[in-house]
C-alpha cells in the first residue's frame, strides 16, 4: 500500500465561505456541515475555521459528533441533522445540541430529558418533500405534529427544513417542485400560528 497524505489549506475554506455569502441574502445565517469528521478533513479544525469565516451554525449527522465539538470548546449552535434513538437523547440535551425531529416518540423523549435536566431543547422539524429518507410527509401530518410539539414545555420550535434531492442536477424541475411543497407547508403552519426562527 502506498502512503497517502492530504494537505488541507484552511484559508481556502474561508475563501469558499466568502464566495457563498456573496450569493445569499446579507441577513441569512450560514451553517457549515461538519459531519463525518468534516468529510475527512478534521471536524474541530474545520468547524473553528468555518466559524471564524462567518458561519453561525454547525451541522452534524449524529449527537456524538456534536459532543466532540462541544468538548473542544465550541459553543456555536449545532444541529444534529439525522434521526436518533433513545440511547442518544441524553447526549443531545446534555451538550445543548439542537435536534432534527420527525417522530413523536423522539420528541417525547427529548421533552422528558429536557424536563429532567431543566433545559429547553431546540428542535428542527424535518419535512420530506422528495428526498425519501426521513421526515414528515403531507400537510395533515405536518400540522398535527407541529401543533403537538408547540405545546411541549421543554421543546423550542427553533427551525424547519427540507432536503433537496436533485439540486446539483442540470434539470431543476424536481427541485422547484420540492421548493413549492415546502412553501405550501410553511404557509399552512404560518396560518395556524406556528412560525420558526430558522427556515432552511
Amino acid at each position: 500500500m502506498r502512503p497517502t497524505r492530504a494537505i488541507v489549506n484552511l484559508s481556502k475554506l474561508d475563501e469558499n465561505i466568502n464566495q457563498l455569502r456573496k450569493v445569499i441574502k446579507a441577513d441569512a445565517r450560514f451553517m457549515a456541515i461538519i459531519k463525518a469528521n468534516a468529510y475527512g478533513h478534521g471536524a474541530i479544525q474545520v468547524a473553528r475555521q468555518a466559524l471564524d469565516s462567518g458561519a453561525s451554525w454547525l451541522g452534524v449527522a449524529i449527537p456524538e459528533e456534536g459532543a466532540e465539538l462541544r468538548e473542544s470548546g465550541i459553543s456555536a449552535p449545532i444541529l444534529v441533522l439525522g434521526g436518533i434513538d433513545e440511547s442518544q437523547i441524553k447526549t443531545v440535551v446534555e451538550y445543548d445540541l439542537s435536534q432534527c425531529v420527525f417522530s413523536l416518540d423522539t420528541a417525547n423523549l427529548l421533552e422528558q430529558e429536557g424536563k429532567r435536566l431543566g433545559k429547553q431543547v431546540g428542535v428542527h422539524i424535518k419535512i420530506d418533500t422528495g428526498m425519501r429518507r426521513i421526515g414528515l410527509v403531507g400537510l395533515k401530518e405536518i400540522s398535527e405534529f407541529c401543533q403537538q410539539l408547540k405545546n411541549k414545555s421543554h421543546l423550542r420550535l427553533e427551525g424547519i427544513f427540507t432536503h433537496f434531492a436533485a439540486a446539483d442536477e442540470e434539470d431543476k424541475s424536481f427541485t422547484h417542485e420540492q421548493s413549492e411543497q415546502f412553501s405550501i407547508a410553511l404557509n399552512m403552519l404560518y396560518n395556524i400560528g406556528i412560525q420558526f426562527d430558522c427556515i432552511h
